[in-house]
């Protein structure tokens, strides 16, 4: 059998499960509700914005009386910051536009001359330029009112990006990713080859000119293909985020091949549904939990925890995908590649044995 025959049968077999997936009730129910978890992921980042007005994160070094009296408005909103690093922070993480302004220190004197004071700008990567010309004008009219002087805020250049392991962008965005992508990949997968059994035509793939091989890649397209669906919509619908995208489209294809190859194994081991579904969230509890306590109390856990973390799928898929949302990616995304293809090919190899021992 040559190499385009073997590609035929592969996507035969893919594009059967793709059809099938969307024809089963119980498959169906899954992917929507793996839709509706993506909403309210979406949702969230709303929710939390708060009060939809003009904000501005202010470094004050200097103290002056006039800042700390515009911070008391409640027609806008003034957060006061003690370094140019918190104030970065803050500004990358917000779930809203804001301004970072930086406070030169004469801006206290009045100066009859009328001397025009000139502020540094900060903003997100993210934030359209219309968005932060509205902020910078309208901080600018609230900064002359104050002082009596002319300001103006210097934007061009100070566009700024969040690093690794901070900001609750990435974090929430590579969580509900990673949380999705094991949604797919351990309640649809199995139950499709759940299906292959209780019908026994996986029974007739194995004798038919397909090989072994080819059956499992063909079924693991298919997963791959609703993982990579569903975390695509979310990326695509906050696309404005991304800072990398060859590596977040990379990041889910390795996250979904390994959720795809848990999913296979699941389906080949697990005869009964109720099992299944009892063991697959338990499976999902495992794996969601420790990229929890990785994003949340990591730096307080025992050294020996701190050692297994990254060892966990989740998490290394996790890390991943966050990487592609920050601007300096570090070395360590190479070390999270590396285990997600180990864990990968393990699963995928336990899955071959297990379906050549099968007796269905």
């Amino acid at each position: 059998m040559n190499l385009s025959e073997k590609l035929n049968i592969i996507w035969t077999i893919a594009f059967k499960d793709i059809a099938d997936a969307l024809k089963n009730k119980t498959t169906l129910s899954l992917i929507l509700g793996a839709g509706l978890m993506m909403v309210s992921g979406l949702a969230l980042p709303l929710l939390l914005g708060g009060r939809n007005i003009p904000t501005a994160v202010v470094l004050d070094s200097y103290n002056s009386p006039l800042v700390r009296e515009m911070s008391s408005r409640n027609d806008f909103s003034l957060r006061l910051v003690s370094s140019q690093a918190e104030l970065e922070a803050v500004v990358t993480s917000s779930l809203r536009p804001v301004l970072g302004i930086v406070i030169p220190p004469d801006f206290h004197q009045v100066d009859a001359a009328g001397r025009e004071i000139e502020m540094a700008g900060y903003y997100a990567y993210w934030v359209n330029s219309r968005r932060i010309s509205g902020l910078v004008a309208f901080f600018e009219a609230q900064l002359r009112e104050a002082s009596g002087q002319e300001v103006r805020i210097a934007v061009k250049g100070h566009t700024i990006y969040p690093q690794a392991k901070s900001g609750l962008l990435p974090s929430l965005l590579a969580t509900n990713q990673t949380i999705l992508l094991l949604l797919i990949g351990l309640s649809v997968v199995p139950h499709l080859m759940l299906e292959e059994k209780e019908t026994h035509t996986l029974e007739l793939l194995l004798i038919s000119p397909a090989r072994l091989g080819e059956v499992v890649v063909g079924k693991a397209i298919a997963g791959v293909f609703y993982c990579l669906c569903g975390a695509l919509v979310i990326f695509l619908l906050n696309q404005r985020w991304i800072v990398h995208w060859e590596l977040a489209v990379a990041a889910l294809l390795l996250g979904a091949v390994w959720a795809v190859g848990a999913g296979l194994l699941s389906g080949m081991v697990w005869e009964n549904p109720s099992l299944l579904n009892l063991w697959t969230g338990l499976l999902l509890m495992v794996l969601v939990v420790p990229l929890l306590v990785s994003e949340l109390a990591s730096a307080r856990l025992p050294a020996a925890v701190q050692a297994v973390l990254p060892w966990i799928p989740s998490v290394a898929m996790m890390e991943l995908i966050g990487f592609s949302l920050v601007e300096a990616v570090p070395a360590v995304l190479w070390s999270n590649v590396g285990i997600l293809l180990a864990e990968s090919l393990c699963l995928y190899t336990l899955v071959l044995w297990r379906v050549r021992r099968s007796d269905i």
